[in-house]
């Protein structure tokens, strides 16, 4: 019976925008069920989201091929927290009250993840601090 473990991505910046780095980054949890890891992972994005509260989000879209689409769908977004667009100087931050399922939606939005579910096999042991994100050049929340 195969495992899915869910990592947290780690990203680069690359002088324009965050690029993944590192796809199997920290270890946040193993399921024996795909379904479960999924909402692990969906939950832990969302988590990253609410804790990015205030800060910008620009650099994780901003080479997106969708990124003129993602803008628009933002100004929309914004309106809900009766915030005017461009929020922040240019730079498109997470609302300050952002509640979960805003932060499901702003995911969606700006198609980024910042969890991976991988599968492992069942004879596979997984050794979570092989994987941690020790570098200084990762930038994760």
């Amino acid at each position: 019976m195969p495992q899915y473990v869910v990592h947290k991505i780690g990203f680069l910046y690359n002088d324009n925008a965050f690029e993944v780095g590192e796809a199997r980054g920290n270890v946040m949890g193993i399921s024996s069920s795909l379904e479960e890891a999924k909402l692990f992972k969906k939950l832990e994005d969302i988590d990253t989201i609410l804790r990015m509260a205030g800060k910008p989000i620009y650099n994780f879209f901003r080479q997106n091929p969708n990124y003129q689409t993602i803008l628009e769908k933002l100004t929309v977004f914004y309106k809900k927290f009766n915030l005017r667009y461009p929020y922040a100087e240019g730079r498109e931050c997470v609302p300050p009250n952002i509640n979960e399922e805003d932060a499901a939606e702003l995911l969606s939005i700006i198609e980024v993840s910042f969890h991976n579910v991988v599968e492992y096999g069942d004879d596979e042991v997984i050794h979570p601090e092989a994987f941690e994100l020790k570098d200084d050049s990762f930038y994760w929340q």
